[in-house]
């Protein structure tokens, strides 16, 4: 009788959400970069406000959100690509530094190293197949020895082993840079991205949506106000 009871009140719900508008549902794409925390923040101020909506979260490479997004796979985006179409509507959200690394005693570290010495060496990527192909198409890959990773986390356990180099965001290896384990390759300069916050014009925007909208423009600005000097980073699958 109880689950009978729990189940009435689950449907009730849940009709109750459609006939107010309120999605059951938002799923939001974003990057693997993104700091954590502020992210659950954000999260944890929309639950208390609607606690009835799920929220499905996909954490991709950087270029990928926009894809997820524009295939109707995704309702908001967080992404560095700079990919433009009318459809979308965009607001800058956050910059991340990348430094190109290597461990103390790999070749890619010695003063003399050229960007020519480095296309001979094992040189790191995270991302799947198309992101691969983008970034050789736009000539960010030029290595003929090229290594794909699925996230971060893995590219560094293969640096810090000498297996290559790569550039990484720098807050994920602040540890290590301090420890003189990773060392800058100095061939390469560092590389702003910036992180735009992305959704569709044309999408139904339901009061779920527009909120949580609000509530990352909203915690961001209060996060970059007391940044710390260092934040954790989710992996990719």
């Amino acid at each position: 009788l109880l689950n009978i009871v729990k189940i009435n009140h689950e449907i009730f719900e849940f009709t109750s959400l459609i006939k107010t508008g309120v999605e059951t549902k938002i799923t939001l794409s974003v990057t693997a970069v993104i700091p954590i925390p502020f992210v659950i923040k954000a999260l944890q101020k929309f639950n208390q406000k609607f606690p009835q909506t799920q929220i499905e979260l996909q954490f991709t490479t950087n270029d990928e959100p926009l894809d997820y997004l524009a295939r109707d796979e995704a309702d908001l985006a967080i992404t560095s690509s700079k990919y433009s179409h009318n459809d979308f509507d965009r607001t800058q959200w956050h910059t991340v530094e990348f430094m190109a690394v290597a461990f103390i005693d790999h070749p890619a570290t010695m003063p003399e190293i050229t960007s020519e010495d480095l296309d001979e060496m094992t040189y790191l990527v995270v991302g799947g197949r198309e992101t691969l192909k983008k970034k050789q198409s736009q000539g960010a890959v030029e290595s003929g020895n090229v290594w794909n990773v699925t996230d971060f986390l893995i590219k560094k356990e293969l640096l810090l082993s000498g297996l290559g180099w790569g550039y990484m965001p720098r807050k994920i290896i602040e540890r290590e840079l301090e420890e003189g384990l990773l060392q800058p390759v100095r061939a390469k300069a560092l590389i702003h991205k910036q992180l735009d916050l992305v959704r569709k014009k044309s999408k139904y925007r339901g009061p779920g949506k527009t909120y949580l909208w609000q509530c990352l423009i909203e915690n961001m600005t209060e996060f970059h106000n007391t940044e710390p000097s260092s934040y954790n980073y989710i992996h990719t699958n």
